[in-house]
């Protein structure tokens, strides 16, 4: 909580800082492609002892290749709008038996919809640095439920002018999920999500 009001606070610093006469955007609309490493950290819900293996996992993987698609607008030099879609690799769950689902292998889809605002430095270079902060959406669904949460996002990153219209960016991005003590504890899981991607968009 503290890290991420830390972050809040130098956004809007930047934010307020940011002169409104910097209205004049080449290309301002940009729509990309990006991929990458992304973990579903279902690691946090397995069981420590054999009571709590009951509800949840034994083992649980989490980790693999994301991909995903990106569309924003740079409002001024150094604010962008972006809305962002990663799907994350499958996590494979599997849980000691007998337990309250009946079930020994499970895997769960993840999907992370985003609408975050981009607060950049370094805006008189090709190479720029920025922070992130905004709403997500993540829906997890597996054979035990499907779940959907909602909450915040943010992250940091840069991204790169290789020319005119083409844009290169890397990207870090966090995600709290959902942590719920509860005897089916495992069907009302949403994970918390980590992404470290590269992507390239057009802009126009």
């Amino acid at each position: 909580m503290r890290l991420l009001l830390f972050l809040s606070s130098i956004l809007l610093v930047a934010v307020a800082n940011t002169s409104l006469a910097e209205t004049t955007v080449d290309n301002p609309f940009y729509v990309g492609v990006q991929t990458g490493y992304g973990n579903t950290d279902w690691a946090r819900l397995v069981s420590q002892d054999d009571l709590s293996a009951t509800a949840t996992p034994v083992t649980a993987t989490g980790d693999g290749v994301t991909y995903g698609l990106l569309a924003g607008y740079q409002v001024v030099p150094r604010i962008a709008i972006e809305a962002e879609y990663l799907h994350f690799a499958d996590s494979h769950l599997t849980f000691m038996t007998p337990n309250v689902y009946n079930v020994t292998d499970v895997t769960s889809k993840t999907n992370y919809y985003a609408l975050i605002t981009k607060v950049f430095v370094l805006t008189n270079s090709d190479f720029r640095l920025y922070g992130d902060i905004g709403a997500a959406r993540v829906t997890s669904a597996s054979e035990l439920a499907d779940n959907t949460h909602t909450g915040l996002t943010f992250g940091f990153g840069a991204d790169y002018s290789i020319s005119e219209h083409w844009l290169g960016i890397f990207s870090f991005e966090y995600t709290p999920g959902t942590a719920v003590a509860a005897e089916n504890a495992s069907a009302q899981y949403v994970p918390y999500l980590y992404s470290l991607t590269l992507g390239m968009a057009y802009r126009f």
